[in-house]
């Protein structure tokens, strides 16, 4: 895909380069340093192509840190991928590559009941994965962020199943399955973990199992005519929150409840019962500190239409 970039590269380059933070006689007719350097183009340049910044002058080998160049140079508009010294001179930005496998079918059982079910599989480069969490401990010292790196490949596969069933008018009921083994294939060179540490292990942050079930019912005649009733229960499996699999989130049900009702007038009032038996479950946190998700809620709603 080729696209329009206009404003590219915004180079925050600090003190990467020696004569950023030292001055001797001979410097002192130049200038003074910029810590904001900026470049454009305004060509087009494929999303997909590396870009190469070559300085006119080498780099001390000390300064030479990968881990820092997310925070010394960005691209804009943000293009997934990394950053990477070539050689002493040179810095290279690969983007993120991929591809992408799927394939579906639907198939009518009957007039009422139908299925589908879709394969998929995914493969991409040079993408950003969680290092470490705040809190962490890396080579005997506490992290006091969370770090983001790049991971060199992943792959992901798996299936989607789902059912639907409508036995009698008003009714339906679905449920579905899927299933999702991504994995990491390799890590990039990162001063946090080694590189050997991740590969094989499930990528952060997906589930590699999950199911659903949903049913609604409309009452159409009698003296309940306009009530609503629907039913919802889902499952997501454990989530591992870093490269190495040593954090996670547990797996967790949940099931809703809703009722509605709609006036001769058009307007429909419902209510909806959210966490229905009060399951405790986290699925964020701030560094290593789990925090808890929505306990029992209600929702009270009003509609009109015309």
């Amino acid at each position: 895909m080729i696209r329009s970039i206009g404003l590219f590269c915004v180079l925050c380059l600090l003190s990467l380069l020696t004569s950023c933070h030292t001055t001797s006689p001979a410097d002192q007719d130049l200038p003074p340093y910029n810590p904001n350097v900026e470049a454009f183009t305004t060509g087009k340049i494929s999303r997909y192509s590396p870009v190469y910044l070559i300085f006119n002058q080498e780099i001390p080998a000390d300064r030479l840190k990968a881990d820092r160049l997310g925070k010394l140079v960005r691209l804009k508009p943000d293009v997934p991928g990394r950053w990477a010294f070539e050689n002493n001179r040179t810095l290279v930005f690969k983007p993120e590559k991929g591809f992408q496998v799927e394939v579906g079918a639907r198939y009518e059982i009957t007039r009422t009941l139908q299925t589908n079910v879709s394969l998929f599989y995914i493969n991409k480069d040079n993408i950003r994965q969680t290092l470490a969490n705040k809190g962490d401990i890396s080579n005997g010292v506490e992290l006091d962020k969370k770090v983001v790196g790049q991971v060199g490949r992943m792959d992901s596969k798996g299936f989607d199943i789902d059912i639907t069933w409508s036995p009698i008018y008003n009714l339906s009921m679905s449920a579905g399955y899927g299933y999702t083994d991504a994995k990491v294939r390799d890590l990039a060179d990162n001063p946090y973990m080694p590189t050997t540490s991740s590969k094989g292990k499930q990528y952060a942050y997906i589930p590699k199992n999950t199911f659903y079930a949903f049913g609604a019912y409309t009452v159409s005649k009698g003296v309940l005519k306009g009530l609503g009733v629907n039913f919802s229960t889902s499952f997501q499996d454990k989530v591992y929150r870093n490269s190495d699999n040593t954090s996670s989130f547990d797996a967790y049900w949940l099931t809703d409840l809703g009722f509605s009702y709609t006036l001769k007038s058009n307007v429909r009032l419902g209510v909806n019962i959210n966490n229905l038996f009060n399951k405790e479950y986290c699925n964020q946190a701030l560094g290593n500190q789990l925090i808890p998700s929505m306990p029992r809620n209600f929702m009270l709603s009003a509609s009109y239409t015309l």
